[in-house]
C-alpha cells in the first residue's frame, strides 16, 4: 500500500491487479471531508473507472444533459494524484457519485 498524508487527510492506496482501493481519513474535523464524515458517518464517497478520451466523454455527457462538477468550464478536474477526472453529479446518476479518470498516478 502507498500511505501518505496531505491536504487535511490521511490516505492509503491499495493496488489489486487492475483495481485500486483508496481509503481516506480526514485529519481536520473542520475540513469539508471532516464535516461530511461527522454528518454521514463512514461511507463510500464515489466509484471511479479509468477511461481513455476523457475530454470527449465529458463533452458527450454534458451534451446529453448530465451535470458534471466544473461543467461551467469543461467538466474536467485534476485529482490530487495526477489524474484528470470527471465527477458526475449524483443528480445525473441516481444519487451515486461517479468519477471517470484518465492518466497515471503521481504520489
Amino acid at each position: 500500500a502507498d500511505l501518505f498524508e496531505k491536504n487535511n487527510r490521511r490516505e492509503a492506496i491499495y493496488d489489486i491487479d487492475k483495481t485500486q482501493i483508496q481509503i481516506t481519513e480526514p485529519t481536520d474535523p473542520n475540513s469539508v471531508m471532516g464535516k461530511r464524515l461527522a454528518q454521514n458517518g463512514p461511507h463510500v464517497l464515489h466509484v471511479a473507472w479509468e477511461v481513455e478520451g476523457l475530454r470527449g466523454i465529458a463533452q458527450d455527457l454534458m451534451a446529453n444533459g448530465n451535470k458534471l462538477k466544473n461543467d461551467d468550464i469543461d467538466g474536467l478536474t485534476h485529482g490530487s494524484h495526477g489524474y484528470s477526472t470527471i465527477n458526475i453529479s449524483p443528480s445525473s446518476s441516481h444519487g451515486i457519485r461517479l468519477q471517470l479518470a484518465e492518466g497515471d498516478r503521481k504520489l
